[in-house]
């Protein structure tokens, strides 16, 4: 049931990136903010994919550990799924694009070179 309020919610984010992603094709001074877009979209879309399909597999596992270790229905464990599976896939939503999304803009300023490395060889500073 969660899915029915997350992927509109993803469609709409899709298409307001690739909406920003015309548009800087476009708008002549802001072509360079494309490739970062780009990179936002498509590893934000990564990072949604993978959470879901991990959030499904540790659910069904937890399912069949919530079964195995009782022996009958059980009022705890049947909570607790369900609480799982109610608020599991927004977790699981909000970190994969979340986590995507920095790790593909941390990916395209490493690769134009405005990342900057913070040196830790004498941090802390000794005063």
């Amino acid at each position: 049931m969660s899915y029915f309020f997350i992927l509109p919610a993803f469609v709409l984010y899709v298409g307001a990136m690739g909406l920003a992603i015309v548009i800087a094709t476009v708008h002549r001074p802001s072509t360079w903010l494309r490739p970062y877009f780009v990179s936002v979209l498509l590893w934000s879309s990564i990072g949604f994919v993978l959470s879901t399909a991990l959030f499904v597999a540790v659910f069904l596992a937890m399912a069949g550990l919530v079964g195995a270790l009782t022996s009958g229905p059980s009022t705890v464990g049947g909570i607790t799924l369900g609480v799982v599976l109610l608020l599991g896939p927004f977790v699981a939503a909000a970190l994969g694009v979340g986590g995507g999304a920095v790790f593909g803009l941390w990916r395209r300023l490493r690769r134009t070179g405005l990342y900057v490395r913070i040196p830790t060889d004498d941090f802390p500073p000794e005063l």
